[in-house]
């Protein structure tokens, strides 16, 4: 997903607090598992409507008015490829965000 957003900062659950400088931010995550693409669903209805408690670190972005998704990108596959793909991006990123159930440095980049 793709997110432009101002500059603010947001409490992330136990993650704590973080900045956001103004700009982009791409979030790579995966749809895998029972669910499927309603997990992508929920992710944009969230955006627009900003009524439901957050589940993921990445609801915190949805919820938050200086936050707007842009764009969402997607691929149909079976393969578990998020962290392969969150090591090819490069760049800055958000240590530690989206990413407690790997072992990646983040999933979310400037």
């Amino acid at each position: 997903m793709i997110f432009e957003n101002r500059a603010c900062k947001i409490e992330i659950g136990k993650k704590g607090e973080f900045s956001f400088s103004p700009g982009f931010h791409i979030y790579v995550g995966s749809a895998l598992g029972p669910g499927g693409l309603k997990r992508l669903q929920r992710h944009i209805k969230l955006s627009r409507n900003r009524d439901r408690n957050p589940k993921w670190h990445v609801d915190y972005l949805h919820l938050n008015p200086a936050f707007r998704l842009v764009s969402a990108i997607y691929a149909f596959t079976s393969e578990r490829f998020e962290c392969a793909l969150a090591s090819r991006i490069g760049g800055n990123s958000v240590s530690g965000f989206g990413c407690t159930d790997c072992k990646c440095n983040s999933h979310l980049f400037l």
